[in-house]
């Protein structure tokens, strides 16, 4: 599988070129037109690592669109979420399906407002508000698509001055990403004594799976009298011998 990288700052092919490259290694910005090289040179399904602030809009579009026409071929892209991923990087996100995205157990993910800045008059200023609208409701309709329960939440986040922080559950929960990278397992369920006992007593059942909780001393018994202590789990000899020979094989 091949791996391409999106760190640093989401920028256009106008800052691609030969001077650049020191820049795009120390992950300081991506442009859109390595990425878009990088998935025209892949031959087989790739891994879409993002680290990233954000960055250009129309950049980071491009890079959208060139994802769905990577997968339209009937190839793969699973998208690996670093320590950050906002803005126009949370976006590119949001266009996968949840399946495809994984995020560690430290990602942030952000939505925000598109910002610009207009020179001119009032028309001008006008006409730059309905731009950055219409963009931040194509933002909104996707993410509520996936949640609609939280759509004046949602909406909130690109209010002027505003932003929506999610964590790796979050994520998860929203439908935005599938899984934790190193998620600790769910805890295996415990099972006392006296329900072990029964699961071998009745056709050997494996009980690998369980978190066996040893037995604490009967009544009447100390650990001066012949009881074995392990790990602060009282359990009279004679039994514990017994016990200890079935559950080992």
């Amino acid at each position: 599988m091949k791996r391409i990288e999106i760190r640093g700052v989401i920028v256009s092919g106008n800052y691609d070129g030969d001077w650049a490259d020191q820049y795009i290694q120390r992950g300081i910005f991506t442009p859109e037109s390595r990425v878009r090289k990088a998935f025209a040179e892949a031959d087989d399904n790739v891994e879409l690592y993002i680290n990233s602030q954000g960055g250009s809009i129309f950049a980071g579009n491009e890079i959208v669109n060139v994802i769905q026409a990577f997968r339209a071929t009937g190839r793969k892209v699973e998208i690996t979420v670093g320590a950050l991923a906002a803005s126009m990087a949370a976006i590119i996100v949001s266009n996968s399906d949840a399946s495809d995205v994984k995020v560690h157990q430290n990602s942030r993910i952000m939505f925000h407002g598109a910002l610009m800045l207009t020179e001119g008059g009032a028309g001008a200023h006008e006409d730059s508000a309905s731009l950055l609208a219409s963009i931040n409701q194509q933002v909104i309709d996707k993410l509520t698509g996936k949640n609609p329960d939280m759509a004046d939440e949602i909406k909130g986040w690109f209010d002027e001055g505003r932003a929506g922080w999610l964590s790796a559950q979050q994520a998860v929960d929203m439908g935005i990403a599938g899984s934790i990278i190193g998620e600790d397992a769910d805890a295996a369920p415990k099972v006392s004594k006296d329900a072990a006992k029964a699961m071998l007593d009745n056709g050997g059942i494996d009980i690998a799976a369980f978190d066996f909780e040893p037995p604490k001393a009967e009544a009447g018994y100390t650990a001066t009298e012949g009881i074995e202590e392990t790990n602060g789990a009282f359990v009279p000899l004679a039994e514990y011998e017994t016990l200890k020979a079935r559950l080992s094989g």
